[in-house]
């Protein structure tokens, strides 16, 4: 089997296409001409420049691959323009997706967020099939993920395999960016004197990549699977972490609307500069709505069987030292 992945430049898609390499697939990689690419230097894969807005490279690149595995959906950083970023966010997703039906991709396995899975109000962990209700969600970073999988799998009606991944907070080593892992390096920097208490779930980047060969392999057209390990309160895994790194936890709970105000401050900021928000909206969204998940799904349908997450935040904390991050 032939695979094109996207996003193997960054810390999910890297992952991906070791395994699908461990696994004995060939592997294409599609990467902007603008992209570092010192992810790629020990990953046995071809490389084919394009961008994932365009959809006639998009095409060119998926030319004899029977699966398209995307890893390098929008991550929208700042709240502002939000219509504007639905639109292009979904017109990019059709795009993609009509263009891997042309090529005659197979199947597309999607990389999608937990922030798409519906609140659970009964107490419970939330499931694929807990309902969802937009209202929930105030960042724009949720609304156009939601937008974005919605897309994905409407287009099974057009006759294009698609299977959905939600993974959790995903943790473990070559997070480059990074994504998760910024909370490891603020922690170790003494950036984070206090936290909102909430729920959240962690789950191992090695896992998160078998999920993918196995979506591949097992999993059902039209249907989503959350990827998901350890249920676990902000707190816990606050001092978790700290003594990972051997600092100090954050001594002090802090009240969510403080969270909030620094938020918008921060992407206020980061607009007037150009640059990346310290706190991004998105997470007031996920400390205010953090809920635990139920993958039983995944284990069920996929044959997934998942490692202590404690294990993929170690490596991640490991890693960052090793490049003298902390």
């Amino acid at each position: 089997m032939r695979a094109l992945v996207t996003g193997a430049t960054g810390f999910i898609g890297y992952h991906v296409a070791r395994r699908f390499r461990a696994a004995g697939h060939e592997v294409r990689v599609l990467h902007r001409k603008s992209s570092r690419l010192d992810q790629l230097q020990d990953l046995d894969a071809e490389r084919v420049v394009g961008d994932t807005a365009d959809a006639a490279s998009v095409e060119a690149a998926s030319k004899g691959c029977e699966v398209l595995v995307h890893c390098a959906g929008r991550y929208p950083m700042l709240s502002f323009g939000r219509e504007r970023q639905v639109q292009e966010a979904v017109a990019e997703m059709r795009g993609l997706l009509d263009a891997a039906k042309r090529a005659g991709v197979r199947r597309v396995v999607y990389t999608s967020t937990l922030s798409t899975i519906g609140h659970a109000t009964d107490g419970q962990a939330a499931t694929e099939a807990t309902p969802y209700d937009a209202s929930k969600f105030d960042s724009t970073y949720c609304v156009v993920k939601r937008a974005m999988e919605m897309e994905a799998l409407e287009a099974v009606k057009r006759g294009i395999e698609v299977v959905v991944l939600c993974p959790t907070g995903v943790f473990g080593e070559r997070d480059v960016k990074p994504t998760s892992g910024r909370v490891i390096l603020d922690l170790a920097r003494g950036r984070i004197p206090g936290f909102v208490e909430g729920k959240t779930n962690l789950v191992d980047v090695a896992d998160v990549a078998e999920a993918h060969l196995l979506a591949v392999e097992k999993g059902t057209s039209g249907e989503r699977y959350i990827i998901a390990e350890r249920n676990i309160a902000i707190g816990e895994f606050m001092r978790m972490v700290s003594r990972m790194i051997g600092c100090k936890p954050p001594r002090w709970q802090v009240p969510l609307w403080t969270m909030w105000a620094m938020s918008r401050a921060s992407e206020w900021w980061a607009r007037l500069t150009s640059g990346h928000p310290r706190i991004p909206h998105m997470f007031v969204d996920f400390v205010r709505y953090g809920q635990f998940y139920n993958a039983a799904k995944s284990v069920k349908e996929l044959g997934l069987v998942y490692h202590p997450s404690e294990d993929g935040v170690r490596r991640s904390v490991e890693w960052f030292r090793s490049k003298k991050r902390i």
